[in-house]
């Protein structure tokens, strides 16, 4: 990936959504195996508990009712 101004920014919710959006394309599914499929409604998710990286690996889409359990526990999604 080639360096853009997303790395010399400060890293804020915003900003890191916008990144996600241009470089992976919106949520448009959930990646958690366990995921009970209750809504349709996607969101990316923080996988770095917290940390701010950039690089898709640390970050997944999730359903809205599977990224409010893992907001809740901050436990690793599968």
């Amino acid at each position: 990936m080639r360096k853009n101004y997303y790395y010399e920014k400060e890293y804020n919710y915003d900003v890191a959504h916008r990144w996600l959006k241009e470089n992976f394309g919106k949520a448009d599914r959930c990646e958690n195996e366990l995921c009970e499929k209750k809504t349709k409604s996607y969101k990316w998710a923080t996988l770095a508990y917290r940390k701010r990286y950039w690089e898709r690996k640390y970050y997944t889409r999730l359903c809205d009712s599977c990224h409010i359990r893992y907001d809740k526990s901050g436990t690793a999604i599968k």
